[in-house]
This record gives C-alpha cells, structure tokens and sequence, in this order.
C-alpha cells in the first residue's frame, strides 16, 4: 500500500473514523504543547485524506513535485 493509488472499501469507510481520528490526534497535540501551526503534506489525488483534513481545519498552502511524478499539497492548521 502506498496511500495515493490505494483503496479501502470495507465497512468503516464514510463513517468517519478518520475524520474523528484526526482529531483526537490534534487534541492530544494540543494538550501536550502549544504549536504555531501544524504542517502536513498529503499527495494531490489522496481527495479522501484531503476532505478528512479540510474538514479539521487544514487548508492548502502549497504545492510540490517530488520524484517528478507525483505532485503533492502542503496543508497547515
């Protein structure tokens, strides 16, 4: 498994588990240090990965090439 070119169709898809993770990841972030910001980089056709991040605050604030094949976006909170 690599993320982009996967996929997962079992029945915890659209149940929001991830979304829900994501979040518990960010409270015990927060409840252990005040950050400025968090970075992440998710690859530009991950679009589930991307809605769960959208969905918890993250917003695009860039792009990248890496390998020359496979273009991914930087997203902070």
């Amino acid at each position: 498994m690599n993320g982009a070119n996967d996929s997962y169709s079992g029945p915890a898809r659209t149940r929001g588990y991830g979304t829900e993770g994501v979040k518990r990841a960010l409270e015990m972030l927060s409840a252990e240090r005040k950050y400025n910001e968090i970075l992440i980089w998710v690859h530009q056709l991950n679009v589930v990965a991307r809605k769960i991040y959208e969905k918890v605050g993250f917003v695009v604030t860039g792009t990248a090439e890496w390998d020359g094949s496979s273009r991914n976006m930087k997203m902070k909170i």
